[in-house]
């Protein structure tokens, strides 16, 4: 908790967590943190918590007038900025779809070069002496005609 409020020389004001909330321009949940950080001047009476302010804050349901470091009222600079920030984004996002769509492009075109690919060699049977095993013509085995295309395209093997 805070220095008690007799120590202080300025009048206080003793007012309900959502009262608080009413004048600072937060959010209740925002003032019951900042009492349980000890962030806030309060006092608890009853089960109830009070939260003291100085009393030259505005009541609640006044028209106050914000210090010059604070939010201007008219939010007009900061909406044209969040403007700019969703079109910043929206470019970033058509960007990437164009990116991902030559991706797209480009492995569809792999994939039907390695379709349209002509078998690798007619395999045919030698004739050999009686006996022997059949063997293509290629004298490679049949392992190559079964790999997948992208191991043939780059040429790893199994």
């Amino acid at each position: 908790m805070l220095p008690c409020p007799a120590m202080d020389q300025s009048p206080t004001s003793r007012l309900t967590v959502s009262e608080a909330a009413g004048v600072l321009g937060i959010s209740v949940e925002a003032v019951r943190g900042r009492v349980k950080r000890g962030t806030i001047a309060h006092e608890r009476a009853g089960g109830t918590v009070y939260v003291l302010l100085e009393s030259d804050q505005p009541r609640p349901g006044a028209t106050s007038q914000r210090p010059a470091d604070d939010r201007p009222t008219d939010q007009s600079e900061l909406v044209a900025q969040l403007r700019d920030e969703i079109a910043f984004l929206r470019d970033q996002v058509r960007r990437q779809q164009e990116i991902i769509g030559a991706q797209a492009v480009t492995m569809r075109q792999l994939t039907a070069a390695a379709q349209e690919e002509p078998p690798e060699a007619a395999e045919t049977v030698e004739e050999a002496p009686e006996g022997s095993e059949p063997r293509s013509a290629t004298g490679g085995s049949q392992e190559a005609a079964q790999r997948p295309w992208w191991r043939r395209m780059f040429g790893q093997r199994v």
